[in-house]
């Protein structure tokens, strides 16, 4: 009964759900992004590269890669996070997201061991979810309720 009941509403659900799966993913790496940014901007560039960025840095990654990668990662989170909540390119964002999350897992999981916290926190890292969220939204779009789903609805209308 449920079944049959969510499969006559799934085309009205799925473009909710996406909006949601980008809303939530978005304005978690915008708001993420704009306060190592701010960060910066008022304690001096390098600062998140200096900080908590260096704790996690694993050891086998060679400094060329990891400091321009320090440098760039709060700048990454805050445009490919706004991208995200307006909904355009979603799906390179949506991507971009997935590297970093990536990125930052491995790191997390090296210093703390597979559940990726220090014992501070919940029993397994939230990135992990995110991680789940962005493959989702690289995989299948960002729906139509977006600024893509819009250009998308216009160029097929043509």
């Amino acid at each position: 009964m449920l079944d049959a009941t969510l499969q006559k509403l799934q085309p009205k659900l799925l473009p909710l759900a996406l909006l949601f799966c980008r809303l939530t993913l978005g304005g978690m790496f915008a708001l993420s992004g704009f306060g190592k940014v701010m960060g910066e901007l008022r304690n001096g560039l390098g600062t998140f590269r200096g900080g908590y960025y260096a704790k996690l840095q694993p050891s086998f990654l060679p400094d060329f890669i990891a400091t321009p990668y320090g440098y760039a990662l709060p700048w990454g989170e805050l445009i490919f996070g706004v991208l995200l909540l307006i909904g355009l390119f979603s799906r390179l964002s949506a991507a971009a997201v997935l590297l970093m999350l990536g990125s930052i897992l491995t790191a997390q999981v090296v210093a703390f061991g597979p559940s990726a916290v220090d014992g501070q926190g919940p029993p397994f890292n939230p990135n992990y979810v995110l991680l789940s969220v962005a493959f989702l939204l690289l995989v299948t779009g960002p729906g139509k309720l977006s600024v893509d789903g819009l250009i998308s609805k216009k160029k097929t209308a043509r």
